[in-house]
């Protein structure tokens, strides 16, 4: 099933251990898990134009993904996308994996992806916390990430762009400053350069 192309204006920010486990500990909410398989060609070309095609698998879904870059945003730690999404199940999904179909034929509608060549570039395994920072504002994610070795921590808060001034006072009142942050990191931008240095 192709859900309609929608609007992602989020918020990311990487976080230490430790800002990750203070936040952890200040809040309560429900914990997902998930692995996202990621998709290009053998040069990252999707990667070099800034389009992100991934499957997802959740305990019960699966859903392949394709975001592309909105240009022209300026809100410091903001990724403006534009993403599409097909339900697959499960089945489909293991064949995906396995190799024995191809996500190029996903694709064939999409005429501004270079389909012919993708193979899974790798894998992320993410422990998602959905907390509650404003209740005058959507939830956000707070993630642990685990891919080539590497853990790390983001919390990423998908909002309209009339909240980002909110979202920035409810950061500042748990002590998350953006100013000289890395901020707007995406996870397969991070999984790409982490292979890019051997990681694998």
């Amino acid at each position: 099933m192709i859900k309609e192309p929608n609007r992602e204006y989020e918020l990311k920010l990487m976080l230490s251990e430790e800002e990750y486990i203070n936040i952890d500990t200040l809040f309560t909410g429900s914990t997902i898990t998930q692995v996202n398989h990621y998709f290009d060609t053998p040069g990252f070309d999707l990667y070099k134009k800034k389009i992100v095609v991934r499957l997802r698998q959740k305990k019960n879904t699966s859903e392949i993904t394709v975001k592309t870059a909105n240009p022209g945003t300026t809100d410091e730690g903001i990724v403006d996308m534009v993403e599409r999404t097909i339900k697959i199940d499960k089945r489909e999904a293991g064949l995906l994996l396995e190799g024995k179909i191809r996500i190029a034929m996903y694709l064939l509608a999409y005429a501004d992806l270079p389909n012919d060549d993708l193979i899974e570039i790798g894998e992320i395994a993410t422990t998602r916390k959905i907390i509650i920072l404003d209740k005058k504002l959507p939830p956000a994610e707070l993630d642990k990430n685990i891919y080539g070795g590497i853990t790390d921590y983001e919390l990423e808060w998908e909002l309209d762009e009339m909240d980002y001034g909110k979202a920035r006072d409810a950061l500042m009142s748990i002590g998350l400053i953006l100013e000289g942050r890395l901020t707007g990191l995406s996870k397969y931008g991070r999984l790409v350069k982490s292979l890019m240095k051997g990681n694998r």
